[in-house]
């Protein structure tokens, strides 16, 4: 698909923290410093869904089939919400600490969490159950990524290690 000539998107009232790009590349979705994450057709920079939060959202990510919306938000918790009405699909994913990262299995099963407690959160994504709590030795843990099948994970944190998980029962390689 061809990339669209240059479209200005709408503006936030803050800091745009995260831009992604739909898996099927006809939206942009955007989190802002002004408590919301945007979904923003991409041919037009129309505003197509507004996902109000209470604080500031840092992170916003597509599910792989991009039917899901996850948003991190300085509140301690994850949302997931259906990209095409904005209702929440899940009770929010809580954290005792700052959520820094999340990302969904490319098969939306799983969704993985990071906080600034070292500890990493593997839920159940279709029901939101915790699945396990993964700890790196001290520190953040800052980043997660699935494998491309989807059958493992790996997690990065402030203790200098990368960690590799199985992704449905959350024990380490």
């Amino acid at each position: 698909q061809q990339c669209p000539r240059v479209v200005r998107l709408g503006v936030h009232r803050g800091p745009i923290w995260s831009v992604k790009l739909s898996p099927n590349g006809r939206f942009v979705l955007t989190a802002s410093d002004d408590n919301t994450a945007c979904l923003w057709e991409l041919a037009t920079g129309q505003l197509v869904l507004t996902l109000p939060h209470e604080q500031s959202v840092k992170q916003a990510a597509f599910s792989g089939d991009g039917k899901n919306i996850l948003t991190v938000c300085e509140d301690f918790a994850v949302r997931v919400w259906d990209a095409s009405t904005g209702h929440l699909c899940l009770p929010p994913l809580r954290h005792e600490a700052k959520v820094l990262w999340a990302a969904f299995s490319p098969d939306g099963k799983r969704i993985v969490t990071c906080a600034a407690n070292g500890a990493a959160h593997l839920w159940n994504g279709e029901t939101g159950e915790s699945v396990a709590i993964l700890r790196h030795r001290a520190g953040e843990v800052n980043f997660a990524d699935f494998s491309p099948d989807g059958r493992c994970f790996v997690t990065a944190g402030d203790d200098c290690t990368a960690r590799v998980w199985e992704t449905y029962s959350g024990k380490t390689s």
